[in-house]
């Protein structure tokens, strides 16, 4: 449910004529998994994501037109093995700039795994400048917009909105929120400590919590123990995420690194504000007057009166956000697939990967 899988499902959506395989390493159901097959594309699995020789017999396999890497340095691991399978087209994805992970040796992987990219990619693509500068560490990349689609978010009927306030019993309350999974790297536990920064003021706050992850018992507990948990609503993963946008009062993205930050732009094409930290990049902002930046040293403290602040700021959404419209942005993967033309009745048996 994260900002790179809804950038894939909509790709997919728009029905482009190449046959997607989405490749994935568990053995859970996944959120879009239905839709996938509906939408007529397939699902592989591998256990072990750092099996060359799994990887390798796939592509020998299917033999696809390209394989397209989102996973930061375990790209490494399918680029190596589609070069390996004579795949002509292999892409490496830039989309964050940090590296979450603290496991013992990390440093020799990452530095195995970005020469297995820069030997085995023939494609170099990011999402932020600052993106493709840390996977990528001197290499020429380009700079392809997220894909996403802002019609999808524009304001639902009143009516509706105000049906889900009444639900919630948040007519009269503060609305914040977040969209996107429950890691650290997102930093959800700054946003209660804000919660509660409110709470202590007596203001009539909620938190409202959409996506899933392995810190939800942990933040969980946290609300508990900050005597806020039932100003919290934890949503669970959702397909469609664009009606609790418009029940938000303030976006909040405090995270702690970004590598652009596509929940920002999504809620940027709801017209609610976003209220988010220094590891946005600047391609999240869509120039609408919508997005406020703090650093995240200032404290919950002053977070929770930003938030205030922006939600009654009368100047806020001084123009229409400009996000690039999905159908040019659909153009990228043409050129970069090197696909003729546009047309469902050209290479329709190839396969993406």
């Amino acid at each position: 449910m994260g900002g790179t899988e809804r950038m894939l499902m909509t790709l997919l959506r728009m029905k482009p004529p190449w046959k997607s395989i989405f490749l994935t390493y568990g053995t859970g159901t996944g959120t879009f998994d239905q839709e996938i097959k509906d939408l007529d594309g397939e699902i592989r699995t591998i256990p072990n994501p750092g099996s060359l020789s799994d990887h390798f017999q796939l592509f020998r396999t299917v033999k696809p037109a390209a394989v397209h890497a989102h996973t930061l340095f375990q790209s490494g691991i399918p680029l190596a093995a589609a070069r390996a399978a004579g795949v002509p087209i292999r892409i490496a994805h830039a989309h964050t700039t940090a590296d979450p992970s603290d496991k013992k040796g990390r440093f020799i992987y990452e530095k195995l795994m970005r020469a297995s990219i820069a030997l085995s990619a023939t494609d170099y693509r990011a999402c932020s400048s600052a993106a493709g500068n840390y996977l990528f560490a001197g290499k020429s990349f380009e700079v392809m917009p997220n894909l996403f689609d802002p019609k999808q978010f524009k304001r639902p009927p009143e009516a509706e909105v105000l049906r889900l306030k009444l639900k919630y019993g948040w007519t009269d309350k503060l609305v914040l929120g977040s969209v996107g999974r429950l890691t650290k790297v997102k930093n959800h536990a700054f946003m209660l400590d804000m919660l509660s920064e409110l709470h202590k003021q007596g203001i009539k706050a909620v938190l409202l919590v959409v996506g899933d992850g392995d810190q939800l018992k942990t933040l969980r507990r946290k609300a508990e123990e900050l005597s806020v948990a039932e100003l919290v609503t934890f949503t669970g993963a959702v397909e469609d995420p664009s009606i609790y946008y418009h029940l938000m009062d303030v976006f909040l993205m405090p995270s702690l690194f970004e590598g652009l930050g596509i929940a920002a732009l999504e809620a940027q094409a709801s017209l609610t504000p976003v209220l988010g930290s220094e590891a946005l990049q600047p391609e999240a902002d869509l120039g609408g007057g919508l997005l406020y930046k703090l650093p995240l040293e200032a404290g919950s403290a002053i977070w929770a009166e930003k938030a205030i602040s922006v939600a009654t700021d009368s100047h806020k959404g001084t123009s229409d956000p400009v996000a690039v419209p999905p159908e040019e942005v659909l153009k990228h993967y043409y050129q970069l697939y090197r696909w003729k033309g546009g047309g469902h009745e050209q290479k329709t048996a190839d396969y993406i990967i």
